[in-house]
């Protein structure tokens, strides 16, 4: 006789289980329960080896080394994801468009721009996002907190993404090259806006007139004609 590998039933997502272990953690999903408590700064976590993982930010514990580069990290499954920088192995696809991801965590936030799901809220005004990053860059506009500073000019910064353009400004780099006429750029949104005059695009569109645009300050200036303000002085 075979019996189901997985026989255990979650009564309200009906997910089922190969253990009863593995329901009792999933369960926490819906419940919200956090058993388990790091005894140095308190946070709660709903499962064992979360705290096991989580401990290891105290410890400065990292037993997990690349074999390529010898990096190393606190958690397996993080040195699972880094390896496919090397491999170039990228096993998680979207099923909706097939691009394909290195990460699983990777794939749920790209899914989100099919779904329009933002399940990140903002606790003081409300907004919510897509990802948890965007969440925490956002963050810093009500601490006003700006961690990121350059070390030529001393200009901070609220977000990692926005130093490394400005960096731009001091080095002359320009890594985005446009496919169609090999003009580089210091940011990808540049390219992005450069691009369109290849394809013709113009995805912001008037909400009053309909007339469209192929960059978002394009529109913005439009838009002014509208309300009556004068966009040029």
């Amino acid at each position: 006789m075979h019996f189901d590998e997985k026989r255990f039933l979650c009564s309200i997502c009906n997910k089922t289980f190969a253990k009863k272990e593995y329901l009792e953690n999933h369960s926490r999903v819906h419940s919200g329960v956090k058993p388990f408590l790091c005894s140095v700064c308190n946070k709660s976590f709903a499962r064992k080896d979360y705290l096991d993982n989580h401990g290891k930010v105290h410890t400065g514990e990292r037993p997990f080394q690349c074999p390529v580069c010898e990096k190393s990290f606190a958690r397996k499954d993080y040195l699972e994801n880094h390896s496919r920088s090397h491999t170039g192995i990228r096993p998680y696809r979207c099923t909706l468009c097939n691009k394909t991801f290195a990460r699983k965590d990777y794939l749920d936030n790209h899914s989100r721009v099919h779904t329009g799901e933002k399940p990140f809220h903002c606790n003081i005004c409300n907004a919510a996002f897509a990802r948890k990053d965007y969440l925490d860059n956002h963050g810093k506009v009500h601490t006003g907190e700006k961690p990121y500073q350059c070390t030529v000019c001393e200009k901070s910064f609220a977000r990692k993404d926005y130093l490394d353009n400005h960096s731009r400004v001091h080095t002359g780099e320009r890594p985005y090259r446009c496919t169609s006429c090999d003009k580089s750029f210091a940011r990808k949104d540049y390219l992005d806006n450069h691009s369109r005059v290849h394809t013709g695009e113009r995805p912001y569109s008037c909400t009053l007139c309909n007339k469209s645009f192929a960059r978002k300050d394009y529109l913005d200036n439009h838009f002014k004609i509208h309300v009556g303000e004068r966009p040029f002085r």
